[in-house]
């Protein structure tokens, strides 16, 4: 099998590599999972090609922007509200 339901359960720390917008432009980033889930609330990090999120007791923070995109385009991109770190990165 894949495994996922070991990497979720270990207490590791899970990162999520990922594309940030579907192939149609929508929304891949929601304020609630559509599908069946592997685990909850243990992805401590979320890496897309327009930016990073760390997740932190129930909150998403938005840590890095990569460069040729804003924070407006990266609000529009995703489907749920995060917070902006102070100390915003670019990538």
């Amino acid at each position: 099998m894949g495994g996922a339901m070991d990497l979720v359960t270990s207490g590791s720390k899970v990162i999520v590599i990922m594309e940030h917008l579907t192939k149609k432009g929508g929304h891949k980033i929601l304020e609630q999972c559509s599908l069946p889930l592997t685990g909850y609330r243990v992805v401590s990090q979320l890496i897309t090609d327009m930016a990073v999120f760390s997740f932190k007791h129930n909150d998403i923070f938005l840590t890095d922007i990569a460069k040729g995109y804003s924070l407006e385009d990266v609000r529009a991109a995703t489907g749920c509200e995060f917070n902006v770190v102070d100390n915003l990165k670019t990538f």
